[in-house]
């Protein structure tokens, strides 16, 4: 474990700046006054990869589609689509009149359209034949001989197409408005093709215009041609759609380590999935289901994980999509990981799957006689985090009370109910200040420390382990060594909420002290902030 002497703590994934400070603290009339001396040094903790997956970031394309993906995707983003046809249907509603637009929203590539047309009603220059230089006639237009031009190589009918070439990301269009009767259908469509659209998407839409010209609502939108939000996402991403509800899935067979505990992340985004899921499922190679999970709707990417135990033979199926809805999902990056501990260890040797402890009602904690209060602390943590996973509420048995069975047996290694068991499991614990060690068994877990420090943070690594693979929950199976490299491990920040959900984050990040910035600092002196 690599216990730098502070961690600036970030929100998203689990990325953490480490620094070194130095600190000095002086306490008067009740008053702490901190001052640190920083020197930033970046380190990112991820979890390793552990198992190449064959094309999860969908980078290898052929004739539209990711290959080695089977079902209803398709690649999105990176080179050329050629031609496609979009259609949608729309009422009119109380609008006499409509604005036709075909734009790329805040994206960077290239998009041309081309034979616009809307059922019923006439469409000036709908081909894009009529222009001059790049001045489309009947259209309006944002950054003539910029962003939009008129291409004379590329059509899908007659000899022009309009293209809009984006090298920033912005917002770029062409509109036309036109007359209609009130509450009547209609079709519209188009022909697009596009080249390396990234950041966001390309698509037409048409808006009810109201009486002062002003926009009305939204009365379709179609296209939807997705790039990506990052750099992260590559050249393609794996598109979904579903037009009606339903199930719409891609899926693939994969050959992962066999009977290993791993996590499985994939990237998704959704659009205008107003009804069912977007899944991310795991089963064997006879359907039997090892995970899953869903997205939630809201904009942009997110990451989703599952926790899988692969089977005997190693091979999996993968599926991904929507599941009893319609709309449009994107998927990508999909990894297969081990499980990581932050921060790591000085020594870890993962076991085999079928070694994980299972959390059962039969189980119990067990403790040395007499404890109570802090020496508790770690142990009521666990306690509550079994019971928030596995809906199981694990007694603290003391040691002259437990007759055998399955158990946690946590305590410091010259405690006599943990020395009995590291001499059974043949554990070393390292000699050194808040070092432990831990195993992890089908029949018992072990928490053995050097000191009460090093038991509790033996505790924080195993409250890591816990992981629910489908209906059951489970402790991983692994081996432990471990002890901190700097005796002080410090945290800097600002705190609004709640100290007790903030002193445990930090806990289980090992980090042993806080410079602690408040508002209430400048109040001391009150009685009722002391």
């Amino acid at each position: 474990m690599r216990w730098l002497s502070s961690c600036y703590i970030s929100q998203i994934g689990i990325r953490f700046e480490i620094r070194l400070c130095k600190c000095i603290t002086e306490v008067i009339s009740m008053r702490i006054i901190a001052v640190g001396i920083c020197i930033g040094i970046c380190i990112v903790v991820q979890p390793c990869t552990t198992a190449t997956l064959f094309n999860g970031d969908f980078e290898r394309v052929h004739d539209n589609k990711p290959v080695g993906w089977e079902g209803d995707c398709v690649a999105r983003g990176g080179k050329v689509w050629r031609w496609r046809y979009f259609k949608a249907r729309f009422n009119t509603r109380e609008y006499r009149r409509i604005r036709i637009y075909l734009r790329m929203q805040f994206a960077v590539g290239k998009v041309w359209f081309d034979d616009v047309s809307v059922s019923g009603l006439k469409i000036a220059n709908a081909s894009f034949e009529q222009a001059y230089g790049n001045d489309i006639t009947a259209w309006q237009q944002d950054d003539v001989g910029r962003t939009i031009f008129i291409d004379r190589a590329i059509a899908h009918s007659g000899k022009c197409s309009v293209r809009i070439e984006c090298k920033q990301k912005r917002m770029s269009r062409i509109w036309q408005t036109v007359d209609c009767k009130p509450n009547t259908w209609h079709d519209f469509s188009f022909w697009a093709q596009c080249e390396g659209i990234k950041f966001n998407i390309a698509y037409g839409e048409i808006y009810g215009i109201k009486p002062d010209g002003s926009h009305g609502k939204i009365l379709t939108q179609v296209g939807n041609m997705a790039g990506t939000t990052d750099e992260e996402h590559g050249n393609y991403v794996c598109e979904i759609r579903r037009d009606a509800l339903g199930d719409a899935l891609a899926w693939r067979f994969a050959q992962l380590p066999p009977n290993a505990n791993l996590l499985l992340r994939c990237d998704v985004k959704t659009e205008r999935l107003n009804e069912g899921v977007a899944i991310f499922r795991i089963a064997d190679a006879n359907g039997h289901a090892l995970g899953r999970v869903t997205a939630e709707r809201k904009v942009g990417w997110q990451s989703l994980a599952v926790n899988v135990k692969t089977p005997t033979t190693g091979r999996i199926k993968i599926a991904l999509g929507i599941e009893n809805g319609r709309g449009t999902v994107w998927f990508d990056n999909i990894k297969v990981m081990k499980h990581s501990i932050v921060p790591p260890p000085q020594k870890i040797t993962w076991l085999p799957a079928s070694d994980n402890f299972k959390l059962t009602r039969d189980a119990v904690i067990v403790v040395r006689d007499g404890a109570s209060g802090r020496d508790l602390t770690g142990v009521q943590m666990l306690q509550r985090e079994v019971h928030h996973i596995a809906r199981i509420k694990l007694p603290i048995v003391e040691a002259s009370k437990w007759h055998g069975g399955r158990a946690i047996i946590v305590g410091e290694a010259n405690a006599p109910h943990v020395a009995r068991t590291i001499a059974e499991e043949k554990i070393t614990v390292p000699n050194r200040d808040e070092g432990y060690a831990l195993i992890v068994t089908p029949k018992r877990i072990v928490v053995a420390g050097h000191d009460p420090a090093g038991t509790f943070y033996g505790i924080m690594t195993l409250l890591q382990m816990l992981v629910r693979y489908g209906d059951d929950a489970e402790i991983v199976a692994v081996r432990i060594e471990d002890y901190p490299d700097l005796p002080f491990r410090c945290t800097y920040g600002l705190y609004a909420g709640n100290a007790q959900i903030a002193a445990e984050t930090f806990a289980r990040l090992k980090l042993n002290a806080v410079l602690y910035e408040s508002g209430a600092y400048y109040s001391l002196d009150d009685e009722r902030i002391r």
